[in-house]
């Protein structure tokens, strides 16, 4: 496993309230139903597809972020971005995304594990560095709006208790902001699990924030899709 931020620059929130903001672009996956190769490779108007939801995670409203991945190529994008990295050979989405909230944390990755015996106040000590929250991206939602990012933290703002999740319609998806609280269930989740494990154990503790069009949510898991985001893009994308 290998770190690297090549970018110094601070990014400035742009409010002074309180709730630090922490952001994970999950870039690790196989694309096992993208039959052509890494959809993250994928050209999208010009340009790696993995780097419009890089460029929309520069986002001011979001204070700290990493990216994680496996593959040589988009640590090779991260570089040319000065994006932060982290880059690791393990092949489940439950580590990936504790490698990543465990970065932003400040902690090793294993301080958490389903074997831990500890109380909250004690869980809250062993995060006392970390983000209030943390979203957690895609790497293949190349029409996510910046928008959606500043409601997201907008509404965590409102009332830090619940998660949040971007939405349009009956339809929920990516991105979900979740904040410090459900971080140790992150941190140890089941094999190949993800922050949908949280959200469905916790349904009552999750709200809804409404995109500004259904495009944003869309992923692009195969050629087809990739093909219906691509005749999207010039009226919703920003970067």
């Amino acid at each position: 496993m290998e770190f690297s931020n090549e970018n110094t620059e601070k990014i400035i929130h742009p409010s002074k309230n309180a709730g630090k903001i922490g952001a994970v672009i999950l870039a690790s996956g196989d694309s096992r139903r993208f039959a052509s190769g890494q959809k993250l490779l994928a050209d999208f108007h010009g340009r790696p597809l993995v780097e419009y939801v890089f460029k929309t995670a520069l986002t001011p409203w979001i204070d700290t972020r990493i990216a994680v991945t496996r593959w040589q190529e988009v640590r090779n994008i991260c570089r040319a971005l000065e994006f932060p990295c982290l880059f690791h050979d393990k092949p489940l989405l439950n580590d990936t995304i504790r490698l990543g909230l465990s970065h932003l944390a400040g902690i090793p990755e294993q301080t958490f594990s389903e074997n831990a015996q500890r109380t909250s106040s004690e869980n809250m000590q062993f995060l006392s560095n970390a983000p209030d929250a943390c979203i957690f991206l895609q790497g293949d939602q190349p029409l996510l709006r910046s928008e959606s990012i500043k409601a997201l933290v907008l509404a965590f703002r409102q009332d830090q208790r619940f998660c949040y999740r971007l939405s349009y319609g009956n339809t929920a998806g990516s991105p979900i902001l979740f904040p410090k609280r459900f971080f140790p269930e992150l941190l140890c989740l089941p094999p190949d699990c993800g922050g949908g494990y949280v959200i469905r154990k916790y349904p009552d503790l999750v709200k809804t924030v409404e995109a500004r069009h259904p495009a944003e949510l869309l992923d692009a898991d195969t050629e087809e899709a990739l093909q219906q985001l691509s005749s999207l893009n010039q009226p919703f994308q920003e970067v």
